[in-house]
């Protein structure tokens, strides 16, 4: 279904911004391909459903991403992008990129994003033995973010602000992570918030097998993922 909804998000592009609705499939929406939003505006996906806790039913809008190219959703420098009630997920154990990013590159200029929000929506994968995923949301670049009631699961970490690796100049500015559901995280649930962050009334459950909260962690990612 990836070629449909790049259509249909094309579409909507087109007429200067608008919705695009994922009504509730029968059982998932399968992506094979990357869909790319680079410099989209006014863009928002809704979905029938969503989830901030694991469910074994079919009440959710689920896309799941069978690729291995990181990120399955690319929204750099896009301007008011919104999902709403979309489960972003991926099976693939070679995946070991991100789902959702801003993908933040230092060119003249940079690549930054304004006012993503996530509202109602979860990244993870299909089963708890799938944990290859770097992240569920990469938001280096992203200025005026918000992540709200969103549920993360089975990969290294949740949220990441910034990493070393991909950029020379790191920086998330005014990003609002805010009542969300960090679960059975390999590593931590957000890493390397950065300026004007406000991280407020999360659940941090524990790591994977860790025993230990899967919390807040600054000054990693330097070599990219944690087994590098």
């Amino acid at each position: 279904d990836s070629a449909a909804i790049q259509a249909a998000s094309d579409a909507a592009q087109a007429y200067g911004g608008g919705t695009v609705v994922f009504p509730r499939p029968s059982a998932f929406y399968k992506c094979d391909n990357q869909i790319d939003l680079t410099r989209y505006q006014g863009i928002t996906w809704v979905g029938n459903g969503g989830r901030t806790e694991i469910k074994d039913d079919d009440s959710f809008c689920q896309l799941v991403y069978t690729g291995t190219a990181s990120p399955f959703i690319q929204i750099r420098r896009t301007r008011g992008f919104l999902g709403i009630g979309i489960d972003f997920s991926y099976n693939n154990n070679s995946f070991t990129g991100d789902l959702v990013s801003t993908d933040f590159t230092n060119t003249p200029g940079g690549d930054v994003t304004y006012n993503p929000q996530f509202i109602n929506c979860s990244c993870a994968s299909t089963s708890p033995s799938i944990h290859s995923a770097r992240s569920g949301m990469y938001l280096a670049g992203a200025v005026r973010a918000n992540i709200k009631q969103c549920g993360f699961y089975w990969m290294d970490y949740g949220i990441i602000g910034y990493s070393a690796d991909a950029l020379s100049v790191p920086f998330s500015t005014a990003v609002t992570v805010q009542q969300n559901w960090f679960n059975e995280l390999d590593v931590f649930g957000i890493a390397n918030p950065h300026s004007q962050w406000s991280i407020l009334q999360n659940v941090f459950e524990p790591l994977a097998g860790g025993g230990a909260a899967g919390g807040i962690a600054t000054g990693i990612l330097l070599g990219g993922r944690p087994d590098n």
